[in-house]
């Protein structure tokens, strides 16, 4: 295969992935500007864990705001356990 035939396998792989982001309702793109450190302790667990880096930073911030909401719901939830033995 040459330079040109792997060039655009590449971009059919990259257009595929576009295409299937979009349809999954996953088309907003952030950038990030990281510390050097920080990338290398991200690319060493994502490779542990087998996936990579983007995933892995996907599956943090998703871990990351479920466990903001449980955290809002269990407010809530002791706010209200307050008002009821505050009527006790």
């Amino acid at each position: 295969m040459g330079k040109s035939e792997e060039i655009i396998t590449k971009l059919n792989e990259v257009k595929g992935h576009i295409c299937k982001d979009i349809s999954n309702n996953k088309n907003s793109q952030l950038h990030l500007f990281l510390e050097t450190d920080l990338l290398n302790k991200l690319r060493k667990e994502a490779k542990e864990q087998g996936v990579s880096v983007s995933s892995l930073c996907r599956q943090k911030l998703r871990n990351s705001y479920n466990l903001e909401n449980i955290k809002k719901s269990l407010d809530e939830l002791n706010k209200k356990l307050d008002r009821l033995d505050s009527i006790n």
